[in-house]
């Protein structure tokens, strides 16, 4: 069975955040929240013969605030800290079918972009690597 890395990253990143956060598009409305996106690249690093072998599970966590002051703007950055240190701690989901062997930030909280309606996104960058058996 394939593990739904997707659907439990998206909880575990709500969580850490606090925000309304969803899979592929930011939630709808004027407020605080985070997306999470699956990056592009080769998810197998190997196969078992006997079945089942080791991957990897890319991502980006874009977080999108409604910035009034500089203040609100560090605190972007000072937030997705929370989902680097629970990388660094090497936390992970919760996730049936998977054993995790990996988690590593490939691109620290930055600027993303900011927009004429004063919403201003950060983002960060991520993978799993993670066991299957079949």
């Amino acid at each position: 069975m394939i593990p739904n890395i997707a659907e439990a990253l998206v909880d575990w990143i709500g969580e850490l955040l606090g925000v309304p956060t969803t899979f592929g598009e930011f939630p709808r409305g004027d407020h605080d929240s985070a997306m999470v996106k699956a990056s592009p690249g080769d998810p197998v690093v190997s196969y078992y013969h006997a079945g089942g072998g080791v991957y990897k599970f890319p991502y980006e966590v874009y977080l999108r605030t409604f910035s009034r002051d500089e203040d609100d703007r560090i605190s972007g950055i000072e937030r997705l800290n929370r989902v680097l240190a629970a990388i660094v701690r090497h936390e992970v989901p919760d996730v049936e079918d998977a054993i995790f062997s990996g988690h590593t930030c490939t691109q620290m909280p930055n600027l993303f972009r900011t927009e004429s309606n004063g919403a201003t996104t950060y983002q960060l960058t991520a993978y799993l690597t993670y066991i299957e058996r079949s």
